[in-house]
Parts: C-alpha cells; sequence; structure tokens
C-alpha cells in the first residue's frame, strides 16, 4: 500500500506474511476497540500530531480486526478527521470526512445517522477551509 511500488510486497503471499507479521507485533485481538489515548497536553499541535499518528496505527488495527462498516473503525476514523481538523489542516479533515460519508453511505445508505453525521463534518471542514 506504499506510494511508491518498490516499497510495496512483490505479490501477495509477501503482503500475507506482513499483515501476519504485523499482527503478531500488535498482539492484536478483538478488545482492540478501545479509543487511543489522548497525550497529557491537549491543545498543543505537538500532542494533536502524536495523537493523530497513533490513532494512524489504531485505525489500521480495526481495519484487520473489522468490517468496513463495524462501529470501532467508523468511530476511529470520525476521531481522526476530527484531530485533523483541530490540528489545523482543515483541507485534510474535510478529505477524510468526504470518504467516511462515501462510505457510510455505500455501506448504511444515505439517510442513516452514520452517513448523515459524516456528511455534517464534511460541510462543517469545508465550512473552514473556505473562512481561511
Amino acid at each position: 500500500m506504499a506510494k511508491d511500488p518498490a516499497d510495496c510486497p512483490k505479490n501477495a503471499r509477501a503482503a500475507e506474511g506482513a499483515v501476519i507479521e504485523l499482527s503478531h507485533l500488535l498482539d492484536a485481538t478483538d478488545d482492540t476497540v478501545e479509543r487511543c489515548e489522548v497525550p497529557d497536553t491537549p491543545g498543543s499541535s505537538t500532542s494533536l500530531s502524536q495523537h493523530i499518528e497513533a490513532l494512524d496505527l489504531h485505525i489500521f488495527e480495526l481495519e484487520i480486526l473489522h468490517d468496513r462498516g463495524d462501529q470501532p473503525l467508523i468511530e476511529g476514523r470520525t476521531e481522526h478527521a476530527e484531530l485533523t481538523g483541530q490540528s489545523g489542516d482543515t483541507r485534510g479533515a474535510a478529505a477524510l470526512y468526504d470518504r467516511l460519508a462515501r462510505d457510510c453511505q455505500e455501506l448504511f445508505g444515505p439517510y442513516d445517522v452514520r452517513t448523515l453525521d459524516a456528511f455534517e463534518g464534511l460541510a462543517r471542514w469545508n465550512g473552514a477551509v473556505r473562512a481561511n
């Protein structure tokens, strides 16, 4: 899944090996659905960056353990989009919410609360982009 093809696994067997190795490193169990811990200094860009970085890994873990529409994964992606916006990356937050909203619409339909919440987040962060 790397951008540079040279960094990608050479075949499916290599990709499988990487996932197995990662799951052993993570010691992944079904209990891995808690939210990430927030660093001690809320509001600082450093703590937000650290939290976003931890959340990236947490979402990756959840994607291994859960289906795309499972609630822990939806919540993790929502939290990721919010923290991205709070860190000052309003365009990034809008893009994350856009992807989440389209996925929710496909999975749950256009009138599901998860879909509507994601589109609301998209609209809010798009408004912040225009305001800047």
